[in-house]
């Protein structure tokens, strides 16, 4: 008889696993909010700044990022720019060093420039959605593009 409930008491703990553990991955999953990058297609494109978490970058310069397979080049705002990079389809994104044509522009410019370098030379990760790329620094969104 002993026996017979431990049987009982198993098998019912193996029938409630699978709903305990969808239980226990619904609470995650269910957040609307993605922290940090998830890659995503569309990473090949030309991107426009729309938004940056440093107030220096001003993206009413105009500044762009231009994707091919392995080359990421744009406008920081008075100069071109040009580099290499690497990037998974989870996320990971990193840029090699950053090369650029050397005019002068106004003070204002040349500071959103260089700040806006300075970021992308500490990127670490990416998201596309849509018509969106998010750029981050590991958990921290950074830049913000349109595609166009």
């Amino acid at each position: 008889m002993r026996t017979s409930r431990l049987a009982m008491l198993a098998g019912a703990v193996l029938l409630a696993l699978p709903a305990l553990a969808a239980c226990g991955g619904s609470a995650s999953s269910g957040d609307s909010a993605q922290a940090g990058p998830v890659g995503g297609p569309g990473l090949v494109a030309n991107w426009t700044l729309t938004s940056a978490s440093d107030a220096a970058i001003l993206p009413s310069l105009g500044i762009t990022l231009e994707f091919t397979d392995t080359d990421a080049s744009g406008f920081g705002g008075v100069n071109r720019y040009m580099t290499t990079f690497t990037s998974s389809p989870e996320g990971a994104l990193d840029f090699a060093e950053i090369a650029s044509t050397m005019m002068a522009g106004p003070d204002d410019a040349m500071a959103a420039e260089q700040a806006y370098t300075a970021a992308l030379g500490t990127v670490t990760g990416y998201t596309v959605a849509g018509d969106e790329l998010d750029l981050f620094v590991d958990e921290t969104q950074v830049l913000t593009f349109s595609k166009g």
